[in-house]
């Protein structure tokens, strides 16, 4: 049993290392698969995400690697785009030698400057979106929220949708995911992935961030999910080189308590449904 990883950053976007020092950790740790997946080029400058004429440069150095290390670990290269309506999203990625494409939405609205709104940021940053854009109607931003992530999968199909439930950053403990209205935004979403056959990752990093105190999505989304027959793939959402499995052994015991017992990963070209354990995955 071993643990494997397949959505992580790099200092090509706001990773803290170059590649090949996350590889060389996850031979450390035994690790016989890891994967890259690198913020996409947005359509304007950040200080995040890969920059349009280093992508190229990105490839070819997980490409490297594959063939460096080949006998150590499998190397897997994919990216993490950002889907924003009729500006940028997974389809303009599907051209590169990608081994997968993880689907995200960080952005929902834009504040009256032109700036687009993050839900993935500091709380005073969701406050002012919050404020400025939704006129305080948390309801009306959630709801915003999950239709986006569903007009992504519908429109624009990743492989893997990342954080699924990532707006409730904003909101921890105060009772609203418990509203019937916000399950069933969630649920809506998580049937447009049973329907799309979209993989949702089961992301341990706001949880060992403490920026929430439980997964992205929540055990009522695992237990739905579940029922839906969704596909679940554990990641760490790697960005520092002590973070490569974080929270998994919490992770997996949240799964098998809700009944979970087999989680998808990707494997020599395909994505397969394997056991797991408390120590780790039978790939």
């Amino acid at each position: 049993m071993a643990w494997v990883n397949f959505h992580s950053h790099t200092s090509y976007c706001d990773g803290i290392a170059q590649p090949e020092a996350y590889v060389l950790q996850a031979i450390e740790l035994n690790m016989p698969a890891y994967g890259f997946s690198g913020h996409a080029p947005m359509p304007y400058s950040t200080n995040w995400a890969i920059k349009q004429d280093q992508l190229t440069s990105y490839i070819n150095e997980i490409q490297r690697l594959k063939e460096v290390y080949t006998s150590q670990i499998d190397i897997y290269c994919a990216v993490e785009a950002d889907y924003i309506p009729q500006i940028t999203g997974p389809h303009l990625f599907t051209n590169y030698p990608l081994d997968y494409i993880i689907g995200a939405i960080h952005f929902v609205g834009y504040f009256a400057d032109g700036k687009p709104f993050s839900v993935a940021g500091k709380a005073l940053d969701f406050d002012k979106g919050l404020k400025e854009i939704y006129g305080n109607d948390i309801k009306r931003l959630v709801k915003a929220y999950f239709s986006l992530n569903c007009e992504l999968m519908l429109e624009d199909t990743p492989t893997i949708l990342a954080h699924a439930d990532l707006i409730k950053n904003g909101f921890q403990d105060s009772g609203i995911q418990q509203e019937k209205w916000y399950q069933q935004a969630l649920f809506d979403m998580i049937d447009v992935a049973s329907e799309r056959d979209v993989i949702i990752e089961i992301n341990t990093r706001g949880l060992y961030k403490q920026r929430t105190t439980e997964l992205y999505p929540c055990e009522q989304a695992l237990r739905y999910m579940k029922q839906k027959g969704v596909r679940m793939m554990l990641s760490a959402d790697t960005h520092l080189l002590t973070e490569l499995t974080s929270g998994f052994e919490y992770a997996v015991g949240v799964l098998q308590n809700n009944g979970i017992n087999e989680i998808t990963v990707f494997r020599k070209g395909q994505f397969v449904e394997i056991p797991f354990s408390s120590t780790g995955f039978d790939y």
